[in-house]
């Protein structure tokens, strides 16, 4: 019974000791939240009279426009984006082995030059091919191989992807 009585006296100490344990965390947790609550309220202040001060600058530049009301300038215009001119064009173009050809033509030259130079410069196999772009998607044919690269949108730069033909 002594035994009994003992461990009984030792888990109720225990036991109280984990509730003032308990008890204190609690306050702890109260504490915390009523100070993160007055932080808030003191940013919220802080906006209010920042807003407040704002607002009294608006008003007060508003008063010194409308004095000078009389002088008046016409409002200033933008300027339209001048289109740049380009007058050259930067081709990649990827070869069926993965590898790829890189070379700036002018922006006059057509499909016809760009193939000469393929031709002349490629290290795959000689396959067939035709020309695509990947953005926007297009298979360039036989009536554009007259066109300049200019008209064909691919100035300044552009890609060039050799695939088998369809």
């Amino acid at each position: 019974m002594c035994c009994l009585t003992s461990a009984m006296l030792f888990f109720g100490l225990v036991y109280s000791m984990a509730l003032r344990e308990a008890k204190k965390l609690a306050e702890e947790k109260k504490r915390e939240k009523l100070e993160e609550k007055r932080a808030r309220e003191r940013v919220k202040e802080q906006i209010a009279k920042d807003k407040a001060e704002r607002e009294a600058a608006l008003k007060k530049e508003k008063e010194q426009s409308s004095a000078g009301a009389t002088q008046q300038r016409p409002p200033q215009l933008a300027t339209p984006a001048v289109k740049k001119e380009y007058d050259t064009c930067r081709l990649q173009i990827r070869l069926f082995g993965g590898g790829a050809l890189t070379h700036t033509f002018k922006a006059t030259d057509t499909l016809v030059d760009v193939n000469r130079h393929i031709l002349m410069n490629r290290t795959d196999d000689g396959s067939p091919y035709c020309l695509v772009t990947s953005f926007p998607k297009k298979v360039f044919q036989p009536a554009d191989m007259d066109k300049s690269l200019k008209e064909l949108g691919l100035v300044p730069s552009s890609v060039l992807i050799l695939s088998k033909p369809q």
